[in-house]
């Protein structure tokens, strides 16, 4: 159940059993991070899961600052990983 997915121009990995995934959602991840938040922007990600938005939206071109956080652990320890 360990995974590792190409999404939004990031690499995730992460294990199923224990995070929630969607990949079903890749487009309207990919819309929010190049439509709705302008590059440079600040932005908080409070139940980021594994990073889908986060991270895309920390990555230049967009570079925005990005504060986020999951009260799942290991959501919140993929993310890190993720963001390594």
């Amino acid at each position: 159940t360990n995974v590792t997915v190409r999404h939004t121009g990031a690499v995730f990995r992460f294990d199923f059993r224990t995070v929630y995934w969607n990949s079903k959602l890749q487009h309207e991840h990919e819309r929010v991070v190049t439509r709705v938040i302008p590059p440079g922007a600040v932005v908080a990600d409070m139940f980021c899961g594994v990073g889908p938005f986060a991270i895309p939206a920390a990555m230049p071109p967009r570079s925005c600052r990005v504060h986020a956080n999951d009260l799942n652990p290991a959501s919140h320890a993929a993310l890190v990983a993720n963001v390594a």
